[in-house]
């Protein structure tokens, strides 16, 4: 078969986003099927025009003909312009679907698939790959029931006027036929080599224009061009490649044609000067041919299509076939937080890299917490595990004496507030960012919230207070103002766990401070577990947890790893020297 090597159920899979609308494509199809009629009623009306109008001098029926002639071709340029409208219609409702759920099954995937696969490649396959399959679904999927049904209908035409004709054209069937067999799997082969490199491509772009302030900070303008060079030059060498391969494709099937046109006039001609076949008859067997040439040529260009949004189809569904957390819970008890949290001989790591080995601490409800250690000694992954980014290799996390799996993950989320140092702010309203914290608070929660932070007056002086946007990435804010939206979440969130992973790193050390005692005050069953390395921070909880190499080395007091002159005493030392240089 052409499109033996292409996956019917991946088709059937996306098929599901067209069902709703079947009834509608039907009527699309039937407005489709008038214009075919019409188009294969034409060369019969040419065969009578020129056979008995104009051989037979009839000027009664030349004009009778010319009349109705024209009068299809209004009616069918009306029909036309119905389908063409409807179909776009609904290709826009499909395609909002398609986009809705494919977004929605990203945002639900866990952060293991977002650390194995590039923005660049997700975006290129949420954006890209869904408008090739827009294209194809505009453009190709009628077509090919159009195109078939059009080969059908010219082709019992072409018999019936002359099936010896018919028969000898037939004989370059065959070669039609090995051409598309030998180009289908190359070209398909090219087409996933380019889909690769466009990801590739558009997440250079995105990296480097994240990064803008490092190129520019170290002159690396001509590296970094000659980077984009060798990319885009490897994609034009792919592209040249599925040129050359469409080239090839398209002068054999041009050939082809070729032949089947001279095979035609000679024994067409043949045929005629014997009196076997009529002129009239020889113009609507050409008019025949050369309408279900265009078919065909379409339906070689549609194989063309299918290949390409097969690829498409299948970087999708890579994505769409990815578990997402939904799959991730038991959801065997409500979540509830009485007494503590314990991690119980907790190990994890990245790439076979322990970052957290045998780990045993526990968080008292109510109690605040700072988390400290050297870089990549398992703090912020002590977190993540916490909030179910990850989950253990061995060993459990509980909640009072629940495993955390054993609890709905998006009701676990609920109840934990997460503020980190990336500040990740929308380029939305200051309002909206702050809301994410709770969606449906109240503008009073949202004013008392700001002045807990100290940027109420801030926004207020702003020509659109709390409407007005914070940019790409809060681009037209300072870093502080930034910190200060982000731990306004934390005010307004009805959490029971509130976690700041360098949550204060944007701030001095007097506001970082009064936000800390102002947010244990308003909070005070609220368990707050802080990853700091600033000893400001450090001072102001109830106990410090010291972690290196991923397990606990000293837990306690301030006041009492001070004393014990370890881990601790080394770090909060080393700060106070650098403080007094």
């Amino acid at each position: 078969m052409i499109f033996n090597n292409i996956k019917i159920k991946l088709f059937l899979k996306f098929y599901t986003f067209l069902k709703p609308y079947k009834a509608a494509l039907i009527f699309i199809l039937l407005l489709s099927l008038i214009t075919i009629a019409i188009n294969i009623l034409n060369p019969y009306l040419l065969k009578i025009l020129v056979d008995d109008a104009l051989m037979q001098k009839n000027k009664q029926l030349l004009v009778k003909l010319l009349i109705l002639m024209v009068a299809l071709g209004f009616f069918s340029t009306g029909i036309e312009f119905l389908s063409t409208y409807f179909n776009g219609l609904i290709t826009g409702k499909i395609m909002i679907n398609i986009r809705k759920s494919i977004f929605t099954h990203i945002i639900y995937l866990p952060q293991s698939f977002f650390l194995k696969n590039k923005i660049g490649d997700i975006v290129q396959r949420a954006n890209n790959e869904v408008d090739n399959l827009r294209d194809f679904i505009t453009n190709s999927l009628l077509r090919v029931i159009k195109d078939f049904i059009m080969i059908i209908g010219y082709t019992s035409a072409l018999c019936w006027l002359n099936a010896r004709l018919f028969l000898l054209i037939s004989i370059t069937l065959p070669l039609t036929i090995v051409t598309l067999r030998y180009f289908q799997p190359r070209i398909k082969k090219t087409l996933e080599q380019i889909r690769r490199k466009d990801s590739e491509i558009l997440g250079f772009f995105i990296e480097r224009f994240n990064s803008i302030k490092l190129i520019q900070a170290f002159n690396i303008y001509e590296e970094e061009n000659n980077k984009l060079q060798s990319q885009l030059t490897s994609r034009f060498d792919l592209g040249m490649r599925r040129i050359k391969l469409i080239a090839f494709n398209s002068a054999i099937m041009g050939l082809v044609f070729s032949t089947v046109v001279i095979i035609l006039f000679s024994y067409g001609g043949y045929l005629i000067i014997n009196n076997l076949l009529t002129i009239g008859s020889l113009l609507a067997f050409l008019s025949y041919l050369l309408n279900i040439m265009s078919p065909v040529k379409d339906l070689q260009n549609l194989y063309m299509d299918v290949i390409r949004v097969s690829v498409s189809m299948e970087r999708i569904n890579e994505i769409l076939a990815t578990e997402t957390i939904q799959k991730k819970t038991d959801s065997v008890c409500p979540f509830e937080f009485k007494d503590k949290i314990h991690f119980d001989q907790v190990s994890f790591n990245y790439n076979e890299s322990n970052i957290i080995k045998n780990l045993n601490v526990s968080f008292i409800k109510g109690k605040t917490y700072a988390i400290v250690g050297n870089n990549g000694s398992g703090k912020s992954t002590l977190v993540n595990l916490l909030l179910r980014f990850f989950d253990p290799l061995e060993g459990s996390i509980y909640i009072d004496t629940v495993p955390i799996q054993k609890f709905d993950i998006f009701q676990l989320r609920e109840k934990i507030c997460y503020i980190s140092q990336e500040n990740y702010l929308f380029n939305d309203s200051i309002f909206e960012n702050i809301r994410v914290g709770k969606i449906n608070c109240s503008e009073e929660e949202l004013i008392e919230a700001t002045k807990k932070v100290n940027i109420y007056s801030l926004i207020t002086s702003l020509d659109e207070e709390f409407k007005s946007r914070v940019g790409d990435q809060g681009t037209k804010l300072s870093g502080g103002e930034k910190q200060r939206i982000a731990l306004a979440r934390a005010f307004i969130k009805n959490a029971d766990i509130i976690i700041l992973d360098e949550a204060f790193a944007s701030l001095d050390s007097e506001s970082e401070k009064e936000i800390l005692v102002t947010l244990k005050e308003k909070k005070k069953d609220v368990t707050i577990i802080i990853i700091s390395h600033r000893a400001s921070t450090i001072k102001e909880v109830d106990e410090v947890v010291y972690i290196n190499n991923g397990t606990v080395v000293e837990q306690g007091k301030h006041e009492e790893l001070m004393l014990k002159k370890g881990y601790y005493w080394n770090l909060f030392k080393e700060q106070m020297e650098i403080s007094l240089v």
